[in-house]
């Protein structure tokens, strides 16, 4: 294919779409924030495209609906969006886009998300041992840590570059 331009909008107002396949073309602008709203959307691969803006936080909405999220290969930027931590079951790829890392705990913890180094560097594994080997429940000041929608850059004592 060789669409173009911004995804139409009117693809986000049927309730019986199950899959979107829009990989590779040419696409751009952002990706409609109604997708999360389709309640039985089980597939949307829009890997290869020209999408940029962020991910919107309305994909969260599709936990235990959405099978496969494909956002590869695109132009998509800023935090990955905590509420993508509950596609927990979710094959969940994000790859070649210039997301700003690191991303939430709860999302590193996805089976597709966790061996990207770049959004889920080894650090990560690294200090929630710390935190269990050195009794972090009982810290004076624990804050944050462990917290699934926070980025461990924001857990008390934890200064990132």
């Amino acid at each position: 294919n060789d669409m173009e331009g911004p995804i139409p909008l009117g693809f986000g107002d049927s309730s019986h779409v199950t899959v979107l396949n829009f990989a590779r073309n040419k696409f751009s602008q952002g990706i409609p924030p109604r997708f999360g709203y389709l309640e039985k959307l089980t597939v949307l691969n829009l890997t290869s495209n020209r999408l940029g803006s962020s991910i919107p936080e309305s994909f969260g909405r599709l936990e235990g609906v959405l099978n496969i999220l494909d956002l590869s290969n695109n132009m998509l930027e800023g935090r990955v969006p905590a509420e993508l931590g509950r596609l927990k079951d979710t094959v969940l790829l994000l790859a070649g886009n210039s997301l700003t890392p690191p991303a939430p705990l709860r999302v590193c913890k996805i089976a597709s998300v966790m061996d990207d180094e770049d959004l889920c560097p080894p650090e990560i594994k690294i200090l929630e041992e710390v935190y269990h080997a050195f009794n972090g429940p009982e810290w004076i000041d624990n804050g944050y840590w462990l917290d699934e929608s926070e980025s461990y850059c924001s857990w008390h004592g934890v200064i990132c570059d």
